[in-house]
């Protein structure tokens, strides 16, 4: 059975019918039945309206003869007939008639003589009611209906006749009044059984009115407005891929295409709101990158306008901020008249990208004029190599130039030192393979020649233009170049040659640039003659050059760790004996002062502390003639509370134990134990300090630690070597 609530349109509908139904059928059952009772009534009246007619003919007819006994019969005659309740003539003064013998003395005196005779009398009655007098008043019949009785009267008035007047007079108008009483509860009666029949038959009829109307307006209006509140529901819910299903012209239907046109137009909205977030989300993305990119990019019009999109990069790349909006031509070359050359080619080149769509990019590479391009810019020049990309619309005509510089400067550079560094390599092979051959005096002989030769060229370049110094110039330097030759040493003999080249030439400037050149080659093989003569001497220089190798070490170390670390270095000896096994130890020390000991530079700043640390190694022999190595930072010092916590939980000490600091202190000195939680290249792996441990003791030697918390850490190293 279908479920209505109180406010769904159903019930709505189903109310209103009903009350439509049910005030029509009560209206319809008291207007027919009253029709029917008015009607009934109306005839009732006047069948009674003419049968009293019928009798006061009748009855005067008889009275004017003088038969008041057949009067009175026949009244009684009528009252015996059905329906008839009461039939009787009264009197003006509301006295029955034929009650007594006054009308008949008052004819017979009037007469003066005798013309009726007394007969059998009524029984005496008297009336005095509204209606009577109402009809004696107005002269005017009568009719009413007692409804509480069913009951209907009808008061007649007698009229004084032409031909009554002889025995009555012409005293008075009206001699009485007729008065007849019927029943009328058989009109009631059908009434009732009619409106019975009428509700019956309305009710039905209603129901079945009902229930064609409920299906009626259930096909036509409610399943459709609950198809289209369904779809509603449905697009309420966020789902707009639903349509209303109505093929028809009504008012519904027109209703339902209105409202697919709606969840049409929201789903339209709905992506249109997708896309533009996504674009959204893509220029963001895209801004994103561009901030980001390590690469210059912008777009240009055919305008070769720079629009707004273009990387943070290129800020960076050109020193420049105002980007956007200018003419690429002008960015690049803002040279006008200097630049017309490579301005013009620049505008021919992009123009080719742009409208002549059918050439290949990689076919017109080669007339791109920014490839291997040099670019003045505020901190000098740059070289770049800039790549184009057509960028094209819906119509696939070409919207827009996409161009990628890339800064090849640094490259350049970076190609051009490792050129001049094979090149000064090979030189110092050159060099090497002479002096094993020839031994470092000649060369010494050599250099000291030459230096005095360019030394004099240099001092006197003003001279150039005298001819007989220009030649004698010329002369000395073609014998150098001879003489590097000799000695194979190939850059000395090319730079001779360029400078004889320069001397003809008199170009002063490129002279005096390959003048220095020559001094610095000059330079190299005295310091590669200077290492050949450590080399002879190499124990008595072993301990400096290991500070050499420690300074550097520390450097690249503080770099690794982003810490500033200064290095200070010292001793008292010139050998120290063991050294070779001892370094280890050494290195160890200095890596674990760096990596354990030394704060980060926030955190130093934060604890007063200047941002630079400083770690020392002092090699001191003492009077004794025992030898001490002390490796001191100013770190943060050896945290006992985190030394014990990792301890413990790699179970080097047990929950029941104590620990003290010389206990914690020498767990730092034992395999596989490290205070650091991750590994790095650095330390972590717990092997270090047992390997110092092991080196000291596998000499003979004892070390001690010394550490207070804030203030840093020294390791010392205590060795019974006896020093020289």
């Amino acid at each position: 059975m279908m479920k209505l609530k109180s406010k769904s349109i159903q019930y709505k509908i189903i109310a209103a019918i009903i009350s439509v139904l049910t005030v029509s059928i009560i209206t319809s059952i008291i207007i027919t039945t009253e029709n029917q009772k008015r009607n009934l009534i109306a005839t009732a009246t006047q069948t009674l309206a003419v049968n009293t007619d019928m009798l006061n003919q009748v009855i005067r007819n008889i009275m004017l003869s003088g038969e008041a006994p057949i009067a009175t019969g026949t009244l009684k005659s009528i009252k015996g007939l059905e329906g008839f309740e009461e039939v009787e003539i009264y009197r003006t003064n509301g006295e029955v008639a034929f009650s007594d013998y006054k009308t008949v003395d008052f004819v017979n005196g009037f007469q003066d003589k005798i013309i009726f005779d007394y007969t059998e009398r009524t029984e005496e009655m008297m009336v005095n009611n509204e209606a009577f007098q109402q009809v004696l008043n107005s002269n005017s019949p009568l009719v009413r209906e007692l409804k509480q009785t069913k009951e209907m009267e009808y008061f007649f008035p007698i009229l004084n006749y032409a031909e009554c007047r002889t025995c009555h007079g012409e005293e008075n108008f009206i001699r009485g009044v007729s008065h007849f009483k019927i029943s009328i509860k058989s009109i009631y009666d059908k009434v009732n059984m009619a409106g019975i029949v009428l509700t019956v038959f309305f009710i039905t009829t209603g129901i079945v009115i009902f229930f064609m109307l409920f299906t009626l307006l259930r096909r036509l209006v409610i399943t459709r407005v609950l198809a289209i509140g369904r779809t509603v529901s449905i697009v309420a819910t966020g789902d707009l891929d639903v349509q209303i299903d109505m093929n028809s012209s009504d008012e519904l239907g027109t209703l339902s295409s209105q409202i697919n046109r709606m969840i049409l137009s929201l789903k339209e909205k709905k992506q249109l709101e997708i896309e533009n977030a996504l674009i959204e989300t893509t220029l963001k993305e895209n801004m994103k990158y561009l901030q980001n990119i390590q690469e210059g990019l912008l777009m240009v019009d055919r305008d070769l306008v720079i629009n707004e999109n273009y990387s943070q990069f290129l800020i960076n790349m050109f020193g420049r901020r105002e980007i956007a909006g200018k003419k690429l031509t002008d960015f690049l070359f803002p040279h006008i008249e200097h630049d017309s050359e490579i301005r013009g080619e620049l505008e021919m080149f992009l123009s080719l990208v742009f409208n002549n769509v059918t050439a290949d990019l990689d076919m017109i590479a080669d007339i791109n004029p920014l490839l291997d391009c040099w670019i003045e810019v505020d901190k000098g020049k740059i070289l770049i190599d800039a790549f184009v990309q057509r960028i094209f619309d819906e119509d696939e005509n070409v919207e827009n130039i996409m161009i990628i510089f890339k800064d090849k400067t640094s490259i350049f550079y970076a190609e051009k030192e490792l050129a001049e560094e094979r090149q000064r390599a090979q030189s110092e092979l050159d060099y090497i393979a002479s002096l094993l051959k020839a031994g470092p005096e000649t060369f010494l002989q050599f250099i000291g020649e030459a230096e005095e030769v360019l030394k004099n060229l240099k001092a006197g370049l003003s001279r150039l233009k005298e001819k007989k110094y220009l030649e004698k110039s010329f002369r000395e330097i073609h014998s150098l170049k001879g003489t590097a030759g000799y000695f194979n040493f190939k850059s000395i003999e090319k730079l001779a040659h360029s400078l004889e080249t320069r001397l003809k030439e008199n170009s002063l400037l490129e002279i005096e640039s390959l003048l220095d050149d020559l001094f610095i080659e000059f330079g190299n093989i005295k310091k590669l003659i200077d290492r050949f003569r450590s080399f002879a001497d190499h124990e008595k220089n072993e301990l400096k050059q290991f500070f050499s190798f420690l300074e550097s070490m520390m450097n690249r170390l503080s770099d690794d760790l982003g810490k500033k670390i200064k290095i200070s270095m010292s001793s008292n000896l010139e050998v120290l004996p063991h050294l070779g096994k001892l370094k280890n130890s050494i290195i160890h020390l200095l890596r674990n002062s760096a990596d354990h000991g030394i704060e980060d530079p926030f955190e130093r700043i934060s604890l007063n502390k200047n941002e630079e640390a400083e770690i020392s190694l002092k090699i001191e022999k003492r009077k004794d003639n025992t030898i001490d190595i002390i490796v001191a930072d100013d770190g943060s010092g050896i945290d006992y509370r985190q030394l014990e916590k990792k301890a413990r939980e790699k179970g080097f000490i047990k929950e029941e134990e104590k620990a003290d600091h010389k206990r914690l202190v020498n767990l730092i000195f034992q395999s596989g134990f490290s205070s650091k939680s991750d590994v790095s290249e650095i330390s972590g792996r717990g092997v270090g300090l047992d390997v110092v441990k092991d080196d000291v003791k596998g000499l003979g030697g004892t070390i001690a630690v010394f550490s207070q918390p804030g203030k840093g850490t020294r390791f010392t190293i205590h060795l019974p070597v006896k020093g020289d």
